[in-house]
C-alpha cells in the first residue's frame, strides 16, 4: 500500500490520507513499524516531504493526536535527526511537551538511540540539558526518562556507563538526572531498574561504590531548596527497597 499512499499524496498535494493511514497502522502493533516506514519515505520524498515534515510538525503539537500516533512520530524523527538535526530535535521537544501516558518514555528511548551518534552527540546532550532546565513538567519528565534510559547502560564490567572513565567529580548533570527521576510522585519501573544497575555495581564494583553513593546522596540534599527533599529521600529508600527484592548482588 505504501507506494499507493505516496502516489495519492504526490497527486493531490494532500497529507490527509496519509495521516488517516499512519493514524490507523500506528494503533496496531503489528503494523506500527509499517506506520514508521512510510512516514520516513513520505518526508524523504522530493515532491511532498516538505508539505510532510510540516504536517508532522502539526501533528507532534495538535491535542487530537493519539499517543500511539506520537510514538510513531518519536521513532520517525529519530530516523530523520542524522538528515535534519535542529529540526528533528526541536520535534521531539514538542512531542516531550505531550501529556500522553507513553509518550515521554517513547521520546526518553529515542535520546538514548541517538546518544551513541558521534556526531550527534554535543546536539543531543545540550537538548537534554535544556529540558532539565525548562519550567514545563512534561519537558522534565521526557528528560528524567531519557536520563533513566541512559542510566541503565552498563560497560561488559557491570559498570554504569555514564560513569566510565570519570576520576574526578560527577558531571552535575548525572545528579541533576537522578535528582530529577526522584522527585517524581513515585518511582517508575525505568528509575527502578536504573537503581538496581546501579546499586549492584556499588556492591560488586569495589571502584565505583563511593562514586554511585556519592550521586545518589547529592541528588538527594545538594539542592538550592530543600522543599522536596522529604520527597526525595522518599523515592531513595522505596528503589532502595525494590533493590533488596530485585537485586542480582544481594550476597
Amino acid at each position: 500500500m505504501a507506494p499507493w499512499i505516496l502516489h495519492h499524496a504526490q497527486a493531490t498535494r494532500s497529507t490527509r490520507l496519509l495521516h488517516l493511514v499512519a493514524k490507523d497502522w500506528s494503533e496496531n502493533d503489528n503494523l506500527a513499524p509499517y506506520a514508521h516506514d512510510l512516514l520516513v519515505a513520505a518526508i524523504l520524498d522530493p515532491e511532498v516531504g516538505q508539505r510532510v515534515r510540516n504536517a508532522t510538525g502539526t501533528w507532534a503539537v495538535h491535542d487530537d493526536t493519539p499517543a500511539p500516533v506520537l510514538k510513531t512520530l518519536a521513532r520517525v524523527f529519530q530516523s530523520l535527526t542524522p538528515a535534519h538535526p535542529k529540526q528533528m530535535l526541536r520535534r521531539l521537544g514538542e512531542l516531550a511537551n505531550s501529556q500522553k501516558d507513553d509518550v515521554a518514555d517513547a521520546v526518553g528511548a529515542v535520546i538514548n538511540g541517538l546518544w551513541s551518534d558521534d556526531e550527534l552527540g554535543t546536539q543531543v546532550h545540550s537538548t537534554l540539558n535544556a529540558w532539565f532546565d525548562s519550567n514545563r513538567e512534561t519537558l522534565q519528565r521526557t528528560a528524567s526518562s531519557a536520563f533513566m534510559h541512559l542510566a541503565l547502560r552498563r560497560d561488559q564490567g557491570g559498570e554504569p556507563t555514564l560513569l566510565a572513565g570519570l576520576h574526578g567529580e560527577t558531571p552535575a548533570w548525572v545528579v541533576r538526572g537522578w535528582r530529577t527521576a526522584l522527585e517524581a510522585a513515585e518511582p517508575g519501573l525505568l528509575a527502578r531498574r536504573a537503581c538496581i544497575a546501579w546499586l549492584d555495581a556499588a556492591a560488586t564494583r569495589k571502584s565505583n561504590t563511593d562514586q554511585i553513593i556519592t550521586v545518589l546522596v547529592r541528588a538527594v540534599h545538594e539542592t538550592p531548596t530543600d522543599h522536596l527533599r522529604g520527597q526525595r529521600f522518599l523515592n531513595l529508600v522505596r528503589l532502595a527497597e525494590y533493590w533488596l527484592l530485585q537485586g542480582e548482588a544481594l550476597d
